[in-house]
């Protein structure tokens, strides 16, 4: 029993060593998205590019459909994470007029 409690416990570490992989990686996505937004402001670009948006979710739609995972469940992380970097800058371009 306690064998099985170890191997549980093993592949639990994983996942947590990976989530904190990806907390990493999207808190430096939003540093980045704090660029972009900058970048927005200064030459007065909309926040929201509906063409790069569409890229992105068609990137995740086929790289997981390759790996045979559910895309819809992908799609709404991502559509998520867009929302989210558009909040930000839109607080950014926000900023100039207060």
């Amino acid at each position: 029993m306690k064998n099985h409690l170890d191997e549980l416990k093993s592949l639990r570490n994983q996942i947590d060593n990976l989530d904190a992989e990806v907390l990493k990686l999207l808190i430096k996505r939003f540093e980045i998205i704090k660029k972009i937004g900058n970048y927005k402001k200064k030459h007065n670009l909309p926040v929201l590019q509906k063409s790069r948006t569409e890229s992105i979710i068609n990137k995740v739609k086929l790289e997981t459909q390759k790996c045979g995972y559910p895309s819809e469940f992908f799609e709404k992380i991502y559509k998520s994470i867009i929302k989210s970097s558009c909040n930000v800058q839109n607080e950014i371009l926000k900023e100039s007029e207060e």
